[in-house]
């Protein structure tokens, strides 16, 4: 089901609507008003109902009779004052998501994981551990953990063939689970903000040359937002110049991807390079204490060259079926997000976050933006560094599989060169997902190949 087109008669958005409506009438109920409590009203919709938004009222337990909602398959709870998470939603066998981000939850019940979960959001809370039923959930893709006080990971989640995402930014975390290093499915990690990843510096202190200050700013229209901040177009007036620029200002200090101080240090760590949006600096003293970068503004020119992940997909970006890209093209930004990508490793940074939604493009070149999940991996033991670079590698695997799938709909008579494009980018893709995390070539090396054959 398309929840995002849901006709307007199967939309409830009020207690009065669930209460006057016929019985099974909504798939979808969205309450935004002030709640102390869930409604029984909604057990009127039991069969019918598909999505749940409760976020942003003041709840304090989720009733033991939601596992009454059978049908339900997507559950948001956050920005409410939830302590658990209760067992009944065990029994939901069609939940698939569930959203608790920032409540106070300090306890996961045991029994309370629905086999049938894929997306788990329990960022900025008061977790301690995580139950090792969460294994149960054994079709579980993105599990999203930062901002807790977790000190460690079950071990079972090795045993949960399909987790590609994880994030566990900005927890307590004084090692790296060694489980990770070598999971055979695992793409997109966020370690950052934790004591075995703290860097010696801040990044005000690492990089003191890089700071501007927020009174030379002018903040005007909004050009995109993401999990961790809004990006501005602005200008910067410095004596007598004025530039364009934009700025980005971050929500808070975590996000569901990880810290804002770590992505701070890993952007201005990363600068620069052709293929990177890399900023010209960060800025200081905000008048409410926020955090930010500025970037030079780009041309109009550039757009992301997928959308993010929807929950029908929960991993994978969406590609607009009209988007065409030619074998030449398709080579390019291959080679382009594999040298930012070899960059970074160089330095030792993983992305984190390495998706075609965070590609920017134009005809003649590939940008790798957003470092919201980066994480500086300089202070590691080197074969953890290593292992943890082939682990990301995966998700460039990924991405460079996905550029060889669009070529078939739009060239149905490739040339033999243009084969070879696509031959290539499906073998280094392939490559670059081996289940065997140790044998996965290093970008350096994909970055002669691509050269060789562009």
């Amino acid at each position: 089901m398309n929840y995002t087109k849901d006709a307007p008669s199967l939309h409830a958005t009020s207690v009065q609507s669930l209460q006057d409506s016929a019985e099974n009438t909504f798939t979808k109920v969205t309450l935004r008003e002030g709640l102390t409590e869930v409604p029984r009203a909604l057990l009127r919709h039991s069969h019918s109902l598909r999505f749940l938004d409760l976020s942003n009222n003041d709840l304090t337990v989720l009733p033991d009779w939601i596992a009454e909602l059978t049908n339900l398959e997507i559950l948001f709870s956050s920005f409410n004052r939830l302590v658990t998470l209760p067992a009944s939603l065990a029994r939901l066998s069609c939940l698939y998501m569930v959203g608790a981000r920032g409540n106070a939850l300090e306890y996961v019940s045991e029994m309370g994981i629905p086999s049938s979960l894929r997306w788990l959001t329990l960022t900025d809370n008061q977790l301690e551990s995580i139950p090792d039923s969460i294994a149960a959930a054994s079709k579980i893709q993105k599990l999203l953990l930062a901002g807790n006080r977790l000190t460690s990971l079950p071990s079972t989640l090795s045993l949960c063939p399909n987790l590609e995402l994880l994030r566990v930014s900005a927890n307590k975390f004084h090692a790296i689970p060694d489980w990770i290093l070598n999971h055979s499915t695992l793409a997109w990690v966020a370690l950052a903000g934790n004591p075995v990843t703290t860097q010696v510096e801040t990044y005000s202190e690492r990089f003191p040359e890089c700071r501007i200050d927020w009174s030379e700013l002018s903040l005007y229209e909004e050009l995109g937002r993401g999990a961790s901040g809004i990006t501005y177009r602005a200008s910067r007036t410095a004596g007598n110049d004025t530039a364009q620029i934009a700025v980005k200002v971050f929500n808070s200090a975590v996000s569901s991807d990880g810290s804002a101080d770590d992505e701070l240090y890993g952007a201005l760590q990363a600068r620069s390079h052709q293929n990177l949006l890399t900023p010209l600096g960060f800025f200081d003293n905000h008048p409410e204490g926020r955090q930010g970068l500025v970037y030079t503004l780009l041309e109009k020119e550039y757009s992301p060259l997928a959308a993010p992940p929807s929950f029908a997909t929960i991993t994978r970006d969406v590609y607009q079926p009209q988007k065409g890209i030619t074998p030449a093209q398709a080579l390019t930004y291959a080679k382009d997000i594999v040298a930012a990508t070899a960059h970074l490793h160089s330095k030792n940074l993983l992305h984190g976050d390495l998706y075609a939604h965070n590609t920017l493009v134009n005809s003649r070149q590939a940008l790798l933006s957003d470092f919201g999940a980066t994480l500086y991996i300089g202070n590691l033991d080197t074969h953890i560094q290593e292992s943890l670079k082939k682990v990301e590698l995966r998700s460039l695997g990924i991405l460079l599989s996905e550029l060889s799938y669009l070529l078939p709909l739009h060239q149905p008579n490739l040339t033999a060169p243009d084969n070879l494009i696509k031959e290539t980018l499906q073998r280094v893709g392939e490559d670059l997902q081996r289940s065997t995390v140790h044998l996965r070539p290093p970008a350096e090396d994909l970055l002669q190949q691509l050269k060789k054959i562009a």
